[in-house]
């Protein structure tokens, strides 16, 4: 099972907090996680070295703002 790490970014898409990992099924496990983290932080998604998706901050229609690989 992949382990994904995700991380808290600032406006400028920089990390500003320490990452945190766990593992997931799939991308899309993933990506769930990562939206329920966004609340009031966009959420860096990495798998490795393979950036999955920066997650927007949470709110009522923004998701996932780009899916990279």
């Amino acid at each position: 099972m992949p382990s994904y790490r995700f991380h808290k970014l600032s406006g400028a898409n920089r990390i500003f907090a320490p990452g945190h990992d766990h593992d997931f099924e799939d991308d899309l496990a993933a990506l769930e996680h990562a939206r329920m983290l966004a609340d009031g932080y966009a959420i860096g998604v990495w798998e490795g070295a393979r950036c999955v998706a920066y997650v927007s901050v949470r709110r009522a229609t923004q998701g996932v703002r780009e899916v990279v690989g």
